[in-house]
């Protein structure tokens, strides 16, 4: 079965309100006061091995690159 075009763009228009509803109202993932904090005490305690042993480049490349909570663990392994 064939739908107009004005069908067709009800349709879309529906489900485009639709989406808009759930993303301002709908379930979102969200992290914890206790989540956020313990990820940023990883990435200083990480700044700080890093500036400890001397390997300060690597800690300020690290510091802009704005990379630490994202790959805080990966980094922690070559330490």
């Amino acid at each position: 079965m064939n739908l107009s075009e004005i069908a067709q763009f009800r349709q879309r228009q529906a489900a485009e309100e639709e989406s808009a509803r759930l993303a301002l109202s709908g379930p979102a993932i969200t992290a914890s006061h206790e989540a956020i904090l313990a990820r940023m005490e990883r990435g200083a305690g990480t700044l700080f091995q890093l500036f400890q042993q001397g390997r300060s480049e690597e800690a300020y490349a690290l510091w802009e690159a704005g990379i630490l909570d994202r790959n805080t663990t990966n980094w922690e392994k070559h330490l």
